[in-house]
């Protein structure tokens, strides 16, 4: 599923920066640079995420609880200009789902936004995701092994939203330890990665020792793919399932 994500921002750069970004993720990001033409889009069309400066509206708590209203409501990122306690939380009660800072690194926040996708859609959609061998409730944490009660974490059953969000590309350490785990307490070699991908494979692969859904891309990382033949790797990497 392609997302379409609105974006609301006064900068021209900033949109079409983040613009691009979003569009490697396979996402399908429209620009505005006024919150009116923004909420005439959401009457007319689904909208999974809506990004936009808190600096467009007049009212920006109203306008969180006016998209939060909606029938279908979309993933919310609101941005401010400084750090604000008060508004901030405002924001969030509002119905706002994340509220970050407007210079929050570009690159970390197309991330940010669609791991945020992944878990509304996931949560709204998906009572128990089925997946290989396995039938997973990732809001609940309880996960079933060809029908048999299987124990999952929550830090797994968050990577696993973020393979599901990102199916078919490839996930590199790096990406999961700044936007996964970047609160946590985790070895700097990315080593736990390893662990709880093995984890992970035991949970969902039919053989977890030839893995052929959650596989390793040598000297990048991991891919979460349907058919092994369907994934595309560049040139200079291997796809192998060790």
């Amino acid at each position: 599923m392609r997302h379409r994500i609105l974006l609301a921002h006064s900068r021209q750069d900033w949109l079409e920066n983040l613009a691009c970004l979003l569009a490697r993720h396979g996402a399908i990001p429209t620009r505005f640079m006024a919150l009116e033409s923004l909420g005439q889009t959401l009457e007319t069309q689904p909208v999974s995420a809506v990004v936009f400066s808190s600096l467009l509206a007049e009212n920006t708590a109203a306008f969180c609880a006016r998209l939060s209203a909606l029938s279908t409501p979309p993933t919310l990122i609101a941005l401010i200009p400084q750090f604000n306690p008060l508004l901030e939380q405002a924001l969030l009660d509002s119905g706002a789902d994340d509220v970050l800072l407007d210079s929050y690194p570009l690159p970390a926040l197309a991330d940010r936004i669609m791991l945020r996708i992944a878990r509304q859609v996931l949560g709204r959609r998906h009572h128990a995701v089925r997946l290989g061998a396995a039938r997973i409730d990732l809001d609940r944490l309880k996960a079933w092994r060809h029908d048999q009660p299987h124990p999952i974490t929550r830090g797994q059953a968050d990577l696993l939203r973020y393979f599901l969000a990102h199916r078919g590309r490839v996930i590199t350490r790096l990406e999961v330890t700044d936007i996964l785990w970047a609160d946590s307490a985790v070895d700097p070699d990315g080593r736990n990665l390893d662990v709880q991908v093995g984890k992970l494979r035991r949970l969902i692969e039919t053989d977890p020792k030839i893995p052929s859904l959650l596989l390793t891309v040598r000297g990048r990382g991991y891919v979460l793919g349907e058919e092994t033949s369907t994934l595309q790797t560049s040139a200079n990497s291997e796809l192998i399932v060790a």
